[in-house]
């Protein structure tokens, strides 16, 4: 069994990512999480869990699908109080022939309230230098454990983010810090037996 370490940095808004310290490089590797701080404390709920090579230019492209809306919208007072309504479903959930009609028509309905969702996202960054199939595998792994150990705390995390474990993957242990994110565990222990 082997130990990959996530320092999880921030919270960053969506809008200031950019401003992420590079230190020289171009760009970080590693796992992000999206959050919405809640209005009832100082803590965070996870509404997002990703993972890239890139991530500073990853959430240009995250912010490309939301402002297109092929991203799902959700009403932010509703995740500030760790609920989730979704105010659209998102193009790539809709598999009808009209998709891009009905994509014109809410637009204008739902532009503002596209800001607003934007506005309260801050990132959390946990720059790690590991093989892409094990980032992803840790990015399921902490979806999956959300899902199933934390549902109390997984109320603005949709179900269908897509989050898959590899099988066949060694035991290894994840251990996590982050400060003021709910549903994060300090350490998780996933793997073949």
């Amino acid at each position: 069994m082997f130990e990959i370490n996530l320092n999880f940095n921030g919270p960053f808004n969506i809008e200031e990512i950019e401003s992420y310290p590079l230190n020289g490089r171009r760009d970080i590797e590693g796992l992000y999480l999206w959050t919405v701080k809640q209005s009832n404390s100082n803590n965070y709920l996870i509404h997002y869990i990703g993972e890239s090579s890139k991530i500073i230019r990853r959430q240009s492209e995250h912010l490309t699908e939301v402002l297109g809306l092929n991203y799902g919208i959700y009403d932010p007072d509703s995740l500030r109080n760790g609920k989730l309504i979704k105010l659209w479903d998102g193009m790539w959930r809709d598999k009808s022939k009209s998709r891009i009609k009905n994509c014109m028509i809410k637009y204008p309905e739902i532009t503002g309230k596209v800001l607003e969702y934007l506005k309260i996202i801050d990132v959390f960054i946990a720059e790690v230098e590991i093989e892409t199939n094990v980032r992803r595998h840790c990015e399921a792994i902490i979806g999956n454990y959300l899902r199933t150990n934390g549902m109390q705390f997984k109320s603005i995390y949709p179900d269908d983010n897509r989050v898959i474990l590899r099988k066949n993957m060694e035991k290894f242990k994840l251990k996590i810090e982050c400060k003021n994110v709910l549903g994060l565990y300090k350490e998780i222990v996933f793997g073949m037996q």
